[in-house]
């Protein structure tokens, strides 16, 4: 529970910096008139505008697998600097994609922006003028009032996935949940039960086969493989025979499906 707390904890004290930050430097809406008509705003810019926008379709990808990568090293980095570390189980791959793919698409926007506003365009108001009109959205407006919203986010995000881990020592099991700040460390004598399950009943109600494990802790925590282990099944059973049964001395239970 003291977990979810230091986690709100963490959220009131981004929103009140960020509610100070709103105050000081207030986002404006853009006021700026143009009496050239947007015909001829559009014979300028509309050619310029395809042309950022087929780059950053090319761009905003490779940024992504950039920083996917790097967010991937960076995770195992922090991992090794946790004790009696003999199996480490990182973020889902899902996980790292979607906030790699979030990162990406705001790096590239603002690499994309400023190349137009700094080497391409003298005429900065009448472009966005232009884009305005042909969305009919403030975009300098809501580009920056979304940027600071996602920036307050991705704080938030970013401290949870580097504080998201399972590892398995030789002495004591780390979970550390997504949602929780702080790690639950257990001895391997703290091992409640470990069940070793056939069948796996999805949220709808259906029923599939896929062995997968569960280990029960004395405190009424649990670490299951689907969610919280490796994809491969072969390496769940690695955790579970190599390390969770000869140290906590306890017996496999077998059963269909839970």
């Amino acid at each position: 529970m003291a977990e979810y707390i230091n986690l709100g904890v963490l959220v009131i004290f981004l929103y009140v910096v960020y509610y100070i930050i709103e105050r000081l430097y207030p986002i404006l809406r853009n006021t700026h008139s143009n009496e050239i008509p947007f015909e001829i705003l559009s014979q300028k810019y509309k050619k310029l505008t395809n042309r950022f926008t087929l780059l950053g379709l090319l761009v905003i990808p490779i940024l992504t697998i950039i920083i996917r990568f790097a967010l991937y090293y960076l995770l195992v980095f922090r991992i090794s600097f946790l004790n009696d570390n003999v199996i480490a189980i990182l973020p889902p791959s899902y996980a790292q994609w979607i906030l790699s793919g979030v990162l990406g698409f705001i790096v590239g926007v603002w690499f994309l922006s400023t190349i137009i506003y700094y080497k391409i365009l003298t005429d900065w108001e009448n472009y966005l003028y232009y884009i305005q009109k042909s969305i009919r959205i403030d975009v300098a407006f809501y580009s920056n009032y979304l940027g600071r919203i996602a920036v307050f986010v991705l704080l938030i995000v970013f401290y949870m996935m580097f504080d998201w881990f399972y590892v398995f020592g030789r002495e004591e099991i780390k979970l550390n949940d997504f949602l929780g700040i702080g790690v639950h460390k257990y001895s391997y004598d703290m091992v409640k039960e470990i069940h070793e399950v056939k069948e796996y009943q999805t949220p709808f109600g259906n029923t599939i086969s896929y062995p997968h494990y569960i280990l029960y802790m004395n405190d009424g925590n649990k670490w299951n493989s689907i969610f919280e282990g490796h994809n491969n099944t072969e390496l769940n059973a690695e955790i579970v025979n190599k390390l969770i049964l000869p140290n906590s001395n306890k017996e496999l239970i077998t059963i269909e499906a839970e």
